[in-house]
């Protein structure tokens, strides 16, 4: 209890200090996401030029259909990630937006 000769301390002073040198769960999470959704994005835009010199327009899909499938699959997930709330938790994120940005990278 405060009393006219012990003042309370600073609210500074009373909140638990965070380690700072420790990176949260969303960080680590938002990287490995970024990680693997430019390489898959990555992976079907540089084999789509590729095969169309090697193979011609008519067989690219076979070159790059299952990745093209697998990283769309990725970007939807966001999106479900968003409507249950364990994404937009992590990263405080609408569902409209991440719908917004996955139907720009599918279409």
């Amino acid at each position: 209890m405060a009393t006219a000769t012990n003042p309370p301390p600073p609210l500074s002073d009373v909140r638990p200090r965070r380690d700072e040198s420790r990176v949260p769960l969303r960080v680590w999470y938002l990287q490995l996401y970024n990680v693997l959704s430019f390489s898959a994005w990555f992976t079907v835009l540089s084999r789509v030029p590729l095969l169309v010199l090697l193979v011609g327009f008519e067989n690219v899909h076979g070159g790059v259909g299952t990745w093209l499938r697998w990283t769309q699959t990725m970007a939807g997930l966001e999106v479900l990630h968003s409507l249950s709330g364990a994404f937009s938790l992590l990263l405080l994120r609408w569902v409209s937006t991440s719908a917004a940005s996955v139907a720009m990278g599918v279409l």
